[in-house]
């Protein structure tokens, strides 16, 4: 199975970054090869961001979080998101 090398990962994210600024996140490993060793990820539902890949020059997927919304410090204060691979 996919394996993340942390097992949690704390971004600080200020509220005055911009809706489409892109936060790079560690991705999952997988010891299979070929079409087993394909990664799937996978966000909690939530209103603030959502998840791109890419697939870099050694053909790695990493995951980013894309922020949809300015976020509101007041409003809330921590987020708390799963990402899972597959």
């Amino acid at each position: 199975p996919p394996m993340f090398p942390l097992r949690e990962q704390r971004l600080l994210i200020y509220e005055s970054k911009q809706p489409d600024s892109r936060f790079p996140l560690e991705g999952a490993s997988d010891a299979d090869i070929g079409e087993n060793a394909v990664l799937v990820y996978r966000l909690s539902q939530n209103e603030y961001f959502s998840l791109e890949s890419s697939t870099n020059s050694k053909q790695i997927k990493r995951p980013s979080l894309i922020l949809k919304k300015t976020l509101d410090r007041e409003k809330t204060r921590e987020l708390n998101l799963l990402l899972t691979a597959t």
